[in-house]
């Protein structure tokens, strides 16, 4: 998860439009008054189309986005298209959620709070650094197993095994041709831990934390190979520098 900019409301949303729309709630609660397809886009572009929570990038194998209230619906039916309080999330984080209200349980909100004050990771899994921290790694499911944890190890694990690699190959001595494909590979490495990508903040964090990539990157500066594009994209690794790993953070 990380902290999230809310953009400028859509035009299409109106304040008329508002209080149409939730005045038909309030008679209505079985329409979804909120499913307007200009405020899905903007939710999705919001969050370069992942859940705002998990990650997960949405409308892709059968992940569908659905809209998730803050402030439950059920209990602030007058919320309900009211601009920052609709998140775009996968079903797993909406079904989890349900009805809490945050205003009697403590949830990051990635519209207001930063979320590496309240969690960090522990490798590939999500660790608490306050109670927010701990009832949002709850309610929003960031520990699932089969959805979660298992995809950003997978990614981890092979993202750690190419650095050996890459690392092995520079210590052994490479040519310069050699130096050049060990550039577009990492490329590749850096690539997963941008904002665009899949569980970015945790898989990024990986990377900077990797004492294989630390080597690689005063190789290429040593050899004046540490390019533009490179730079780039170690500047675009999405943990911004706010996480840190659970044992810099004690």
């Amino acid at each position: 998860m990380r902290k999230i900019d809310l953009p400028p409301i859509p035009a299409q949303l109106t304040k008329d439009v508002q209080t149409r729309l939730t005045e038909t709630f309030l008679k209505d609660p079985d329409k979804n008054v909120w499913n307007q397809p200009y405020i899905k886009e903007a939710l999705l572009r919001m969050t370069e189309y992942k859940c705002v929570y998990s990650e997960v990038i949405l409308q892709e194998n059968s992940c569908y986005m659905e809209i998730e209230h803050f402030y439950p619906k059920s209990l602030y039916p007058e919320k309900v298209v009211e601009w920052g309080n609709m998140l775009p999330v996968c079903k797993v984080c909406n079904s989890k959620k349900g009805d809490i209200d945050p205003n009697k349980v403590a949830l990051i909100n990635p519209l207001i709070d930063e979320p590496s004050e309240h969690i960090t990771f522990h490798h590939f899994q999500c660790s608490p650094l306050d109670e927010k921290g701990k009832n949002s790694i709850i309610y929003y499911d960031l520990n699932n197993l089969q959805q979660f944890q298992k995809p950003r190890f997978t990614q981890i694990q092979k993202n750690e095994e190419e650095l050996e690699r890459l690392a092995v190959e520079i210590e052994e001595g490479i040519t310069d041709s050699a130096q050049v494909r060990l550039t577009n590979r990492l490329k590749v490495i850096l690539q997963t831990g941008q904002k665009t990508e899949p569980y970015s903040v945790c898989i990024s964090l990986a990377i900077t934390n990797d004492k294989h990539y630390r080597e690689i990157k005063a190789y290429l500066k040593r050899k004046e190979a540490w390019n533009r594009g490179l730079e780039t994209l170690d500047e675009g690794l999405t943990c911004n520098k706010a996480y840190k790993t659970g044992e810099e953070k004690e």
